[in-house]
């Protein structure tokens, strides 16, 4: 019989990282699911182009409370190295620079929105090689 919940997402559930709120937060995001109920606040404080901090709050399913835990941590692992990477990337010239930008990139499609249709056209390509 499978797992419907690994223990990775019991543990954030059980004990939630970050929880609670956070004073003077420079970015918050709030999403309420009207199916269930679940409603998750996430606030961000930015310190020097940085995340300094971040805490989410609310209330909400096993795997609510645990997505809104691990998505604080992955946050607060982010690091600023690849995103600099990213940003000062020089433009790719040969199909193997191509992969390797989208590659670099594609670890954070699930924070961007619409990341797919973004980077389709450049996806395209790799299909001429």
């Amino acid at each position: 019989m499978a797992v419907l919940y690994s223990e990775k997402l019991l543990d954030h559930f059980r004990h939630p990282r970050n929880y609670g709120a956070l004073t003077a937060a420079d970015i918050s995001y709030e999403s309420f699911n009207p199916l269930c109920g679940d409603r998750i606040r996430v606030e961000v404080k930015i310190e020097n182009k940085s995340v300094k901090e971040v805490r989410f709050k609310g209330d909400g399913c096993a795997i609510s409370i645990a997505s809104a835990s691990l998505l604080t941590e992955i946050i607060l692992n982010t690091d600023p190295n690849k995103i600099s990477a990213m940003l000062h990337w020089p433009a790719p010239t040969s199909f193997t620079e191509l992969r390797a930008f989208l590659g670099l990139t594609g670890y954070y499609r699930q924070f961007v929105k619409g990341y797919g249709i973004l980077t389709k056209p450049l996806t395209n390509l790799l299909r001429l090689k």
